[in-house]
């Protein structure tokens, strides 16, 4: 390790991509659904309206071939999902906003109590619980925020 590079890891910043930068990894080790052997392309239904892998735009509704195709189109929600051995179908939502400007995401059917794990505009925030009610969420300029429904109750 470089004097340097040991010395930006000691700075205030430093420690906070460390730390970031750890908990990313956290989670990846600690969720299957975040590292699957294989890459997934949404043909596998889990339950009704719920694939393994699905793309929607930030009124939660699924990406048409014209939004893929739209260079305006850059706010975007990920949702990956895996029905467990023990029947529960975990679902984590990526909402993604590149854009200069703080947006409203409606989050995608179907609603289930989340946590939000994760704020890339706040690196420093614990996880916490969603109301159950939400149907909404801001994301803010430039920023990713990961959301995590254990999946209970969703029949296949």
């Amino acid at each position: 390790i470089s004097w340097f590079a040991w010395e930006e890891a000691q700075s205030p910043e430093g420690r906070t991509s460390t730390a970031f930068t750890a908990r990313l990894i956290a989670l990846r080790r600690a969720h299957p659904v975040l590292h699957w052997p294989q890459y997934r392309i949404g043909r596998h239904a889990l339950a009704s309206a719920l694939r393994d892998i699905d793309w929607f735009d930030e009124q939660g509704r699924a990406i048409t071939p014209e939004a893929w195709n739209n260079p305006e189109e850059r706010t975007l929600v990920l949702r990956r999902a895996a029905r467990l051995p023990d029947e529960r179908v975990p679902m984590f939502t990526m909402l993604l906003n590149p854009t200069g400007e703080d947006r409203l995401f409606a989050l995608p059917a179907p609603h289930r109590p989340a946590r939000l794990l994760l704020d890339t505009a706040v690196p420093d925030l614990d996880e916490r619980e969603l109301d159950p009610a939400a149907r909404e969420i801001t994301v803010r300029a430039h920023a990713l925020v990961l959301l995590l429904s254990d999946g209970s109750g969703i029949e296949p």
